[in-house]
């Protein structure tokens, strides 16, 4: 009903806000320079932005937004997080020697079939739905399968510009988000906030109860 839907609106804005503070504590590093908190805000913005695309188009043609399409953004958002996260790595892994573009380019070699090869399959997905006879299931899919795809998109140019220039910042020697202002310089290797976290919970795992339990 129409009083459930609006009880659920709030959800919306805490879901992007305590994903867009999860994206920057992954995205965090202990060297001021070389942190991407700012990227991870970026990542989140580029999901978002798709959505906003997406829906934008399809209900300006037409299609009836429900109350099914309005669950569709918490999916797209876990999956286009999920490709922020692959390309941002990848990028990371790639030679720093080499130039921003030759770095974006192996990023791409590394997981662009990957990305594109889910967010096809995901999108193929709701594209049979299309066909469905009930109204309700049709509309939803035809905007989660226009909407993946433009996330898709998105990541392999918005989002890469913005991996692009962070790294002119972090090149630069400037702090995170407060990229006005100079970073110390260091030489160790940034550590991940959340590192020892893992650390700790992978050898737990590794411990013979742990083993017999999984």
């Amino acid at each position: 009903s129409s009083g459930k839907l609006a009880d659920d609106i709030f959800l919306f804005p805490f879901t992007f806000l305590f994903m867009s503070a999860f994206a920057c504590v992954a995205f965090m590093r202990r060297d001021a320079a070389k942190s991407r908190s700012a990227l991870g805000l970026g990542a989140v913005f580029t999901v978002l932005l798709s959505i906003l695309t997406g829906y934008g188009i399809l209900s300006t043609i037409g299609v009836p937004i429900t109350s099914l399409t309005q669950m569709l953004p918490f999916v797209i958002l876990g999956i286009g997080l999920d490709d922020s996260f692959l390309l941002k790595n990848a990028y990371e892994r790639s030679d720093p020697n080499k130039s921003i573009v030759d770095r974006i380019e192996a990023t791409i070699d590394e997981v662009g079939i990957s990305i594109a090869m889910t967010s096809f399959t995901s999108s193929l997905a709701f594209a049979l739905g299309c066909f469905s006879g009930i109204p309700a299931v049709r509309w939803l899919c035809i905007y989660g399968f226009v909407t993946i795809l433009i996330d898709f998109l998105f990541q392999i140019t918005f989002f890469l510009a913005l991996v692009a220039l962070d790294e002119e910042r972090v090149g630069a020697s400037r702090r995170d988000v407060l990229c006005c202002f100079t970073a110390p310089n260091r030489n160790s290797t940034p550590e991940v906030l959340g590192s020892g976290i893992m650390n700790r919970y992978s050898n737990l795992l590794l411990r013979p109860r742990a083993k017999a339990l999984v």
